[in-house]
């Protein structure tokens, strides 16, 4: 296997972890059940059973439920802190680099 886009995936995950709510860019990961599910029909022509089916449910479905609720849950804060910065978990005063906000 050729490893020569291990170091920029990995870079590209660190900066998409940087950017985004790390709740919302880890489930995206998970994407690659669609894709291997593709590659297993068309390439390999294995047939989708139920146990695969329930599997693939199984993952895909609290993550479709992760990315279409809202960003921020009713009756907590936001996943940002008061300055605009993402903060460490939702519902946290403390902005991402730990620096307490004064009033």
């Amino acid at each position: 296997m050729d490893n020569s886009l291990l170091v920029p995936r990995q870079l590209f995950l660190t900066k998409a972890f940087a950017a985004g709510p790390p709740t919302r860019v880890s489930v995206i990961g998970l994407t690659q059940v669609v894709f291997a599910v593709i590659l297993d029909l068309i390439i390999w022509r294995h047939p989708l059973g139920p146990a695969k089916l329930l599997g693939m449910v199984l993952v895909l479905a609290p993550t479709a439920w992760l990315m279409l609720r809202p960003f921020g849950r009713p009756g907590r804060k936001a996943d940002r802190a008061p300055d605009g910065g993402l903060a460490e978990e939702a519902g946290t005063d403390t902005p991402a680099d730990g620096v307490g906000v004064s009033a």
